[in-house]
């Protein structure tokens, strides 16, 4: 696949675009879709054709439909998000994972469960993407009212269950700045990465990327219109902002 032009900060939609690109489990389904809405028809285009100058060119001009800004840099995590959701609405449901919330009582053991959908997992930086998940589903004490006992102390813990695409999303930034810790890129239940959308910078600025592994097995780094191989991804690196894994 060819390049994407940049339309004055657009690189975090170029990125995106990049990573879905290269998500086979969500391409194949695509493949069986045709989107009724016409913001999605056209970003579906631009995942099978190259070049698709034309449809970019419509993508980049009504990101507004999507609740982000024309022309403005935005987040690519929220770009993500919005486009994921969008393709729910239209049936494509391969990276729609489940948290289930588990609530022990401490006293009577009383187990209540709530399972709530996801398309992409949030996860605080840690070490490894390993170690940030372990940290997202370790038990912790709460204070919770027991509907068999009416005891007010229980345990609480979230399983995760993904479905064909596990897409993760690092908290680099907060209200004040952006972590740039290195974090090692392990494997995830199972999962490999395919596809990573890196972010350089500080927090109220910077430069988005992607870097995507091929059918071949072969890794290529997307910067809008210029795209190279390489050789991997690094087994830790402070870049990554999103995670792919399938």
């Amino acid at each position: 696949m060819a390049g994407l032009t940049n339309y004055g900060n657009t690189c975090y939609l170029n990125s995106c675009i990049q990573v879905l690109r290269y998500a086979r489990p969500i391409v194949t389904q695509l493949l069986r879709t045709k989107p009724k809405d016409p913001f999605l028809r056209h970003f579906v285009e631009l995942l099978f054709i190259d070049p698709a100058e034309e449809h970019l060119k419509y993508v980049a001009a009504h990101t507004d439909r999507i609740g982000l800004s024309r022309f403005r840099q935005c987040d690519a995590h929220e770009c993500l998000l919005q486009i994921l959701d969008l393709m729910h609405d239209e049936g494509t449901d391969v990276f729609r994972g489940t948290m289930t919330t588990h609530v022990i009582c401490c006293e009577c053991r009383n187990v209540s469960s709530s399972k709530t959908p996801f398309h992409t997992l949030s996860l605080a930086m840690a070490p490894s993407v390993k170690d940030a998940l372990e940290a997202f589903t370790q038990p912790e004490k709460v204070d919770h009212t027991c509907e068999a006992c009416g005891h007010g102390r229980a345990t609480k813990y979230t399983t995760v269950t993904p479905n064909k695409v596990l897409i993760v999303h690092l908290k680099r930034f907060t209200k004040s700045r952006k972590r740039t810790d290195k974090i090692r890129l392990t494997p995830l239940n199972g999962k490999k990465i395919i596809a990573s959308i890196n972010h350089t910078g500080e927090l109220g600025y910077g430069h988005y990327t992607a870097a995507c592994r091929k059918q071949d097995g072969t890794w290529i780094y997307c910067n809008d219109e210029v795209v190279t191989p390489m050789d991997g991804i690094p087994e830790s690196s402070e870049l990554p902002y999103v995670l792919v894994y399938a």
